[in-house]
């Protein structure tokens, strides 16, 4: 090459799984070398889109799930009528469920305090996102370069990883509603099966946390940091108690079937997690990739039950409580906003 070019200029070590050449260490690299090298970006980022696609694929399907419970949940609903004082026509119970009846509260009324949580989260978001500056002083010009690059790409949010971090502040909210009205979230379909896989999900977000890298599986952009990490743990602390309540409240018999599903259940994704996850960590981490899959197979699993559920509820009784409703309305929004990060976070 041409002596002024980088490639002669810049040393570089190349690492493959059977050959390692170093600078200055008198190896030149051959036309069959070359040739053994030369496929490998193609091959690494065509597994890689791969691994994207199936994580996507996944998400979605954690969107049709959530989508369908309260789709069964919004035609039970639509399902009670009522006569009117007069006696001469039925009223759809829907609007009267939303906006009250008889000097009784609807379901906007009841769910004030989420609905407040909500507009005070989005209103930090929307306030972190605007106030959010270029960058550290100190960043390289090829760091600056890329940061310039995503904020073109996404010009509202400033990062693909504000989309996870509005979703753990709805996960916040939602799983707040659960602890604070214990008696409608026993007995709504979140109960038993989808709170086990969803603090298993939990449990694993935050493993991911403690043991990635500040540069790895950490969120970037102005809702990630501190914010999310106290986010995510709060989020488990929030489904560990939710799960004591119900274990406690759980039939004996109910509790030695849920206990032992629920491991051999966390084995079996644990198995497929291993053989299917992205390659982001470094090579000797790959168990960050790991939980990073596990994470998305135990929501799968976690949406899942929770459709189940929905189903068998509404062949025993009618829709009870604000939160199921609140539930139904928050999951599919959750599972959107990670289906959406998945499809667009690597092109």
């Amino acid at each position: 090459p041409d002596p002024g070019s980088r490639l002669s200029s810049t040393p570089t070590t190349i690492r493959l799984p059977n050959l390692r050449v170093e600078p200055g260490s008198g190896h030149p690299l051959t036309a069959p070398m070359l040739s053994m090298i030369a496929p490998w970006p193609a091959l690494f980022f065509a597994a890689q889109h791969q691994e994207v696609q199936q994580s996507a694929i996944l998400s979605l399907v954690l969107v049709a799930m959530a989508t369908g419970a309260g789709l069964l949940e919004l035609s039970r609903r639509m399902r009670r009528t009522s006569l009117d004082p007069s006696g001469e026509r039925e009223i759809a119970m829907p609007l009267r469920d939303v906006l009250g009846h008889d000097g009784k509260p609807g379901l906007l009324g009841q769910l004030l305090p989420e609905l407040c949580g909500l507009a005070l989260w989005m209103a930090l978001a929307s306030t972190l996102i605007l106030r959010s500056q270029d960058g550290a002083a100190d960043m390289t010009p090829q760091d600056r370069d890329l940061e310039r690059q995503i904020r073109a790409e996404w010009p509202v949010l400033r990062s693909a990883d504000s989309l996870l971090g509005l979703q753990a502040m709805t996960r916040s909210v939602l799983l707040a509603s659960a602890a604070l009205r214990l008696e409608q979230s026993v007995a709504s379909p979140l109960a038993g099966f989808p709170t086990a896989f969803l603090l298993l999900a939990a449990g694993s977000r935050v493993a991911l946390l403690a043991l990635s890298p500040a540069d790895v599986y950490h969120l970037d952009g102005p809702l990630g940091g501190t914010m999310n990490v106290t986010l995510e743990v709060g989020a488990l602390l929030l489904l560990l108690y939710l799960a004591a309540v119900q274990a406690r409240r759980t039939q004996s018999r109910a509790a030695w079937v849920l206990a032992p599903a629920t491991a051999a259940s966390a084995v079996a994704l644990g198995w497929i997690a291993c053989h299917n996850h992205l390659a982001l960590a470094d090579p000797g981490q790959s168990y960050l990739d790991v939980l990073f899959s596990f994470s998305q197979l135990a929501e799968l699993a976690g949406s899942v039950t929770f459709l189940a559920n929905a189903v068998v509820i509404a062949g025993e009784r009618e829709p009870e409580g604000a939160f199921s409703a609140f539930a139904h309305a928050v999951l599919p929004v959750q599972q959107l906003l990670s289906a959406f990060f998945l499809l667009t976070a690597w092109g």
